[in-house]
């Protein structure tokens, strides 16, 4: 995903799963593939230190990329907690987000509603 339009109909239209380290938002895209976007806010400090929580966050996602359902868009939101937990951590948070929104490939759908907080 690279429009600002593309996010902003993932906020607006899709659904939400959060937990201590990032919020997950995601929308079914008619497409056969699955497009993740990164959002990290000033909140969590400089460039330098928005990147670094950003590249982490890809890094995490691509190691797991083949573990998510094709056909959607998420965006991946950290927390503040994300700036200073560990590499794994942060993997075990956005894989949690995953299966709780339904979208790991070994799942069987949606949640009923598509709508935690943790």
């Amino acid at each position: 995903m690279a429009l600002p339009g593309d996010f902003r109909r993932v906020y607006e239209n899709g659904k939400t799963v959060k937990n201590r380290l990032v919020v997950l938002h995601y929308r079914e895209n008619d497409r056969e593939v699955t497009r993740i976007g990164f959002s990290v806010s000033k909140k969590l400090g400089n460039a330098v230190r928005r990147n670094r929580v950003k590249r982490r966050l890809r890094e995490a996602v691509r190691t797991k990329a083949s573990e998510i359902r094709s056909g959607y868009d998420l965006v991946v939101s950290a927390r503040l907690q994300c700036r200073e937990a560990a590499y794994q951590d942060i993997v075990s948070a956005v894989m949690d987000a995953v299966s709780r929104a339904g979208l790991r490939q070994d799942s069987g759908g949606e949640e009923s509603d598509g709508s935690r907080d943790g």
